[in-house]
């Protein structure tokens, strides 16, 4: 049975991957005529509307660092999953005869 330090952390966890997956990491990326591929941190953007290229800028496209966003994922993972077994209740020793 859960408690409810533990029901409060498994909320939170859900509500930080909740926005991790709405609101992820962008890239804007460049490709050049030889195969080759350079990418430049965009920021956090709703999923449903990318962040929009510079005027001036070398970029041709912008794409979700679903790499970054599955690292994220993961610590949050693995910190909602500590926090649950931390607030744990101890079960009593069984009585001695």
């Amino acid at each position: 049975m859960l408690t409810i330090a533990q029901k409060f952390i498994l909320a939170i966890g859900a509500v930080a991957i909740l926005a991790i997956a709405l609101c992820p990491p962008w890239v804007h990326t460049f490709h050049n005529g030889e195969g080759g591929q350079r990418d430049r941190p965009a920021g956090y953007q709703f999923v449903f509307t990318p962040p929009g290229l510079e005027r001036d800028s070398v970029y041709t496209g912008v794409r979700v660092n679903w790499v970054l966003a599955v690292i994220q994922i993961g610590a949050v993972s693995l910190a909602t999953i500590a926090g649950v077994f931390i607030t744990r209740k101890s079960s009593p020793d069984p009585p001695r005869a």
